[in-house]
């Protein structure tokens, strides 16, 4: 049995045909995997180097640290930062907030 099934895979790799598909898939596999593998090295490269912090305003650490990271030379040649302020509690109850 398995010297017939020998027999007919030979005979089927040897059709061009049949040769070019599988080395079509092969290549569609292994595009595929570079392109995942490249997406996860990026997401650990993005991991290692950027750093994201909440801290909120309302909290009294919010002004040392701004003032911190106004003093940091790698804050002044950081691409991408942002800041976000969001409205004190007292604020947001008292129904101000709302209009």
């Amino acid at each position: 049995m398995w010297h017939s099934f020998l027999i007919a895979l030979q005979k089927q790799l040897s059709n061009p045909l049949v040769t070019g598909a599988l080395g079509l898939g092969l290549v569609g596999i292994l595009a595929a995997s570079l392109r995942k593998l490249s997406i996860t090295l990026w997401g650990q490269i993005k991991r290692a180097g950027v750093v994201t912090a909440t801290l909120d305003n309302c909290n009294d650490l919010f002004t040392a640290f701004v003032l911190w990271l106004n003093d940091q030379p790698f804050s002044r040649a950081s691409r991408l930062f942002a800041v976000v302020q969001a409205p004190h509690p007292a604020f947001i109850s008292s129904g101000i907030a709302d209009t």
